[in-house]
This record gives C-alpha cells, structure tokens and sequence, in this order.
C-alpha cells in the first residue's frame, strides 16, 4: 500500500531530530516514505540497499546519504548483516542564514546533489570520524537538555553540514571513483525510465517489456531491491512529480493529471488525497502561503 508522508516526531518549536545508532531491520523499515524534513544518514556497519528519488545504492560503513526535503527514499537493509546508522532530520527554518551569503549555505549541500541526481558520500576515514563524533555531540546536547542547548545543537548542525559541504567539492580535479550502485543495469535504466517519463504506460508488463526481462523476474527483483511494488512506486513518482508541477508551473490541475500519466481526474484527486493528504489545490495554497518549496 502507498504510504502517507511520514510524520517526524520532534520538539515543539525545535525542528530537529535524530535517531541515534539504529540498527535497521527490513521488517521494521516502511515500504516508501517522503516528508518535508531534510535528512542526513549516516552508516556505522553493515549492508544493504538505499532508493533516494531514481537513484539505488549499495549501503556500506563510512557511507553519507543526503536526502532532500520531499525526496522519495527508502533502506533496505541486509538480514543476515543488518546496517547500524544515525539518521539526523531537520527543517530550514533551523538553521540561520546570514544575508549577503553566496556559497556554503545550510542547504547547499542538498542543492548540490540534487542538481548532481547524486545523494551519497563515501567518506574517508578521518571524515568518518569528524561525522560520527558530529553527530555523538548532537545526541548528547539533545539527551541532557542543558542551559543552551538549543542553540548548541544549530552550531552542531551547521558543522556537520560544512564539513559535508567541504568534501563534496574537495579536489575537484582528481578523477572521483564511479558511483556504487545496486542491482541490474536494467534496473537502474527503468528507474530513470519512470523518473523521465511519468505520463508513459508505466504498467508491469510495459516496463519489464522494455527491460527485456520476464514480468515476474522483474516484479521480484523490483520489490527485492527497492522494498515496494512497481505500481506503488510508479504512484508516489507521479505524485512528488505533481507536487513539482503545481508549485513551479502555471497549469491547471487537469493538465497536470495528464502530465503525471493519472487516467483521470477523480482518480488523480484520490491517489493525491491518499497520498499527500490534501486537495492539490488546497497543497498548492498551503505551500505557496508559507513560502515553502
């Protein structure tokens, strides 16, 4: 079944949490998730897999994921060697941003891998630790809740995040190793399919056609790597694709049914109801409202 946005349980009026040192279970883990929060996850050990938007990584110890706010993502974490990890989630309106700034924004970072479609760093070892000790003291500050501690964690935040902004652009000039991905190479081409052509026939059997595999070897796979069914996941892509239109387009809603593949419009609103929880419109006027993206 297609998951709501996720809810992140947080302080009142402090928008930041952290899921300390986690060790992941596949039965524990939701099938698909997004949510507004912008979220950095961290990987002590272990092994699995990790969808963010069309992108399906390999999960390994020193791994860095950066998951901008509305992303679709999910883990999926090995049974036998299960992944331990810290996943730190915030909202902008945490972090200052001194006017006049040009670069090494809070966000920067996010902007840069989703410009770059890519979410993950491999980190070496004295990076490893300035993250993990990052993310200890954030824990800590957040556990005793002393005189400050508020104000502690912002500044812990902030370090964290120029320290991952430094080492995306570190070096620009030495030849970066390939990205490591999971599953087949028809895999990754129909992720990228569906991410590009939401208003295609996106069907089981359209899809595993176009990958030169049988519909059933590519249903099992699909699930097995990804933690969901092809029509789930072809669902959410169309909707976060919705969401982008309705914000940073001029169409009317019927339109933007069309360009997101929806057969029609009551089944558009009811799939964007299930989903997002809201009309688009009354979304649409919400997020404009509040000035968020």
């Amino acid at each position: 079944m297609l998951q709501a946005r996720r809810t992140i349980p947080h302080e009142t009026g402090f928008p930041v949490a952290l899921v300390y040192r986690d060790t992941k279970s596949p039965q524990a883990e939701l099938p698909d998730h997004q949510h507004d929060w912008y979220e950095l996850v961290y990987v002590y050990n272990g092994q699995g897999t990790f969808l963010i938007d069309q992108s399906l990584y390999t999960m390994r110890e020193g791994d860095l994921f950066l998951i901008p706010g509305g992303t679709i993502h999910h883990a999926q974490p090995d049974e036998l060697v299960p992944v331990t990890s810290t996943a730190l989630f915030f909202l902008p309106s945490l972090l200052p941003i001194a006017a006049g700034e040009t670069d090494a924004q809070p966000l920067a970072t996010y902007a840069h891998a989703s410009q770059r479609r890519h979410y993950r760093l491999s980190l070496a070892p004295e990076q490893q630790q300035t993250v993990a000790d990052a993310l200890l003291a954030i824990q800590q500050e957040l556990h005793t809740r002393q005189h400050g501690y508020r104000q502690a964690v912002r500044i812990l935040c902030l370090q964290l995040l120029l320290t991952v902004y430094r080492e995306q652009r570190r070096d620009p000039s030495a030849a970066s190793p390939p990205p490591q991905v999971a599953g087949p190479v028809w895999m990754q081409e129909s992720l990228r399919h569906i991410d590009a052509h939401p208003s295609a026939d996106l069907g089981l059997t359209s899809l595993a056609r176009k990958a030169a595999v049988s519909a059933a070897h590519y249903s099992r796979v699909f699930k097995q790597l990804t933690g969901m069914t092809v029509s789930d996941y072809v669902t959410a892509k169309r909707m976060q694709r919705a969401t982008e239109l309705l914000l940073h387009s001029d169409h009317p809603v019927k339109t933007i049914a069309e360009l997101c593949g929806m057969a029609s419009m009551p089944y558009f609103h009811r799939m964007f109801q299930r989903y997002l929880g809201t009309t688009p419109l009354a979304y649409k006027k919400k997020k404009l409202t509040s000035g968020q993206d």
